[in-house]
């Protein structure tokens, strides 16, 4: 009889230790947010330089097969850098390509389908250079898709269980979600979480109240990698996060946001059932920041228009990528920021539709705009519908190290 009450305490003890680390395992902690503040993180909007021409000189990529069948990238939504090879998501059709430094088609990966290799829609990207794999998110499969980097095979599907619409891998391969604000699943109120490797819930930060602010917003917030850096910020939200060491630690404060916008940060739905973007005096920040040592550019609602900003942190000063000159006919051309580059080449999207659109309102412009500038008069030849521009914010363009 003691022998028996003796095993059985045994076997209630080491159930208690399995419960007791299974447990430890499995507990989903809070990411630590680091809310110090020193100098050199706000950028001041009050005060724009002028005067300055940050397209003196630039080289236009247009993104095509190497054969004369029909081809198409009706949208450029995101663009990774890798080796000399573009790698560009097509976010209308959900493509993802593969092009060399010179514009030229290399691959596609994966397709669209409901096989266990295929997804219903891509909604972002990002590059393993360990593994050499690229890794597709796909917000209404809820999953994650791997393929090779230079074969475009599949090598396996990781189910997240958790909605999401951007993401980044880690330095430890785990995994950074943006929620944008999804409700209903294991992330609920919470807007960024950190999956380990397996897709398990590790962590998360920046809580919200989902009956107050449950409308994902495309044009404002971002998750993004820029250089090695992984930046964040929330949707209208004027600060800029730096993920380091397992924590978000204050990249920049832009000091953008109006009143409207900041007395419902926590009110998000506000800003909706009001229609604070139709209002002129609504600012905010936009869904573009990217960041190296020496520049910082974003773009940003002011007065019923999206325009870009070039901020020079040596020197402290901030400019807009265009200014309203009427000798200027590039000024028409809306430019949207795609990637900064450590060399300080800065990437931007422009379509033919935006160039054909000037046509319309702007016709003494477009001629001055075709004879002045003929890389862009010799896109609207291209069957691509959008293109990259190249300029260097530190002056001469050198794109040699594409070529490695």
């Amino acid at each position: 009889m003691k022998d028996q009450i003796k095993f059985t305490i045994v076997i209630v003890f080491w159930c208690y230790i399995i419960f007791f680390i299974v447990s430890c395992k499995n507990k989903v902690t809070e990411i630590q947010i680091i809310e110090k503040i020193n100098q050199d993180v706000n950028i001041s909007t009050n005060t724009f330089t002028h005067g300055k021409n940050w397209l003196s000189s630039y080289k236009i990529i247009s993104f095509q097969k190497n054969d004369d069948s029909l081809f198409l990238l009706s949208s450029i939504s995101k663009v990774i850098l890798n080796k000399g090879i573009f790698f560009i998501l097509d976010g209308r059709f959900s493509n993802l390509y593969a092009f060399n430094s010179g514009g030229k088609y290399i691959r596609k990966y994966g397709a669209i389908g409901l096989g266990i290799n295929e997804y219903k829609k891509i909604n972002d990207f990002d590059i393993d250079t360990i593994k050499n794999q690229i890794i597709i998110l796909s917000e209404d499969n809820a999953a994650l898709y791997y393929y090779d980097l230079y074969t475009s095979k599949f090598v396996k599907k990781l189910n997240l269980k958790i909605y999401g619409n951007q993401f980044c891998q880690t330095e430890k391969n785990e995994i950074l979600l943006y929620r944008n604000f999804n409700t209903g699943d294991k992330g609920d109120g919470y807007n960024l979480v950190l999956l380990d490797s397996t897709g398990n819930l590790k962590s998360k930060a920046f809580p919200y109240n989902a009956k107050l602010s449950n409308i994902g917003w495309k044009s404002t917030g971002f998750l993004r990698k820029t250089g090695k850096r992984i930046l964040f910020a929330g949707a209208y939200n004027d600060t800029v996060y730096c993920f380091i060491n397992n924590s978000f630690n204050i990249k920049n404060i832009i000091n953008i946001g109006s009143k409207n916008i900041k007395a419902n940060l926590l009110t998000l739905n506000n800003v909706y059932n009001k229609k604070f973007l139709l209002d002129s005096s609504t600012s905010l920040l936009g869904n573009s920041f990217f960041a190296n040592e020496r520049f910082v550019v974003f773009n940003y609602q002011s007065k019923l228009k999206i325009k870009s900003a070039i901020y020079n942190t040596n020197l402290k000063e901030i400019s807009n990528l265009t200014e309203s000159d009427n000798k200027n006919p590039l000024m028409y051309v809306f430019f949207t920021p795609m990637m900064l580059d450590n060399h300080s080449n800065l990437y931007l999207k422009f379509s033919k539709s935006d160039i054909q659109n000037i046509a319309k309102k702007y016709p003494i412009a477009y001629t001055q705009l075709l004879i002045e500038q003929p890389q862009i008069k010799a896109c609207l030849n291209q069957q691509s519908e959008e293109f990259l521009l190249i300029t260097n914010l530190q002056g001469a363009i050198n794109l040699n190290y594409l070529k490695q």
